[in-house]
């Protein structure tokens, strides 16, 4: 017993080390999900069954004018050009 309470006293900064790892990995491992939660149910090659999905965020994308303008224009050549192709039908 005595030899117990010597081997506390001088390796007690490695036992509080290891006593504070431990805990770590317990309190870490209790608040993670045991399985993967998606609330959805979906099969490759049917349709999307629920509603449109959306995220609770905006994602801002920079460009500059002139990417802006440049991309408009190509939209407005490509919309008259399947309405073009409309009309032929």
């Amino acid at each position: 017993m005595n030899k117990f309470f010597l081997l506390v006293i001088n390796r007690h900064q490695d036992i509080l080390r290891y006593i504070i790892i431990l805990s770590a990995i317990v309190i870490i491992s209790a608040f993670f999900p045991k399985t993967g939660i998606f609330k959805y149910e979906f099969e490759i090659g049917k349709p999307w069954k629920y509603d449109n999905l959306i995220a609770p965020f905006d994602i801002g994308i920079r460009k500059s004018g002139q990417q802006i303008d440049e991309e408009k224009e190509y939209l407005l050549k490509a919309s008259l050009h399947i309405i073009a192709l409309m009309q032929r039908l």
